[in-house]
């Protein structure tokens, strides 16, 4: 379970964000923000003087550096905190860059304070379940989509295809480049473009347009 209130620390470089989030989650009886920063640097110090519960942070900070790096940062001094992370940039890879890398959820700055309180909640629970939470509510349903597995008449189609295969079309079809693709699975470019061009040989599909809307048929819609 979690501390009562459960403290935050909120990292924006907005301050009419800050005053706008503090003021609404300090209407909750069970929520503290503790302090808030702009940066990445602002953030440790203020760390190392506060105890916090769940740390909710900007994706894009005004100092260049990313709630990410953030977590990255908390991660290398061995600070085990859940992080939540806010955008108003809802693209699916970016959402999957963010989760991947470990936050505990993805919230759209379109979410409501109910929205943040229920995930500030969630995240100091050290008993919560492993999946991310994402917020709002048709943002989440976006994503599973995206990563609901082919429906059975599908399957025959995609068959002769490795699952890495699978995932790099299916990113292909979501409009990522082979490069985006690349950076945000961590692998060498010269990697995404054999998966894209064994998927081609093995669909029989001669042009980059088609084999883009084939993912979007078969593994988007």
């Amino acid at each position: 379970m979690y501390t009562y209130p459960v403290r935050v620390l909120l990292v924006d470089d907005h301050p009419i964000v800050q005053s706008g989030l503090s003021y609404e989650l300090g209407r909750s009886a069970g929520l503290q923000i503790v302090c808030a920063t702009q940066t990445v640097d602002e953030s440790l110090t203020q760390l190392r003087q506060d105890a916090v519960d769940v740390v909710l942070s900007d994706l894009y900070l005004g100092d260049t550096t990313t709630g990410i790096q953030l977590m990255l940062q908390l991660r290398e001094l061995g600070i085990s905190l859940p992080v939540l992370i806010m955008s108003s940039d809802e693209k699916p890879a970016t959402i999957r860059q963010v989760l991947g890398a470990g936050a505990a959820g993805f919230l759209s700055k379109r979410s409501t304070p109910a929205d943040f309180e229920q995930a500030i909640r969630w995240a100091a629970n050290v008993d919560r379940l492993p999946d991310p939470y994402i917020a709002p509510h048709d943002l989440r349903l976006r994503m599973h989509q995206l990563t609901t597995p082919p429906r059975p008449q599908q399957a025959t189609q995609l068959q002769p295809l490795t699952r890495k295969e699978v995932e790099t079309l299916r990113a292909f079809g979501q409009g990522l480049e082979p490069k985006e693709i690349a950076h945000e699975r961590r692998v060498a470019v010269t990697t995404v473009y054999s998966q894209l061009n064994m998927a081609r040989e093995k669909l029989q599909i001669h042009h980059d347009v088609e084999l883009r809307n084939f993912a979007i048929r078969h593994l988007l819609e």
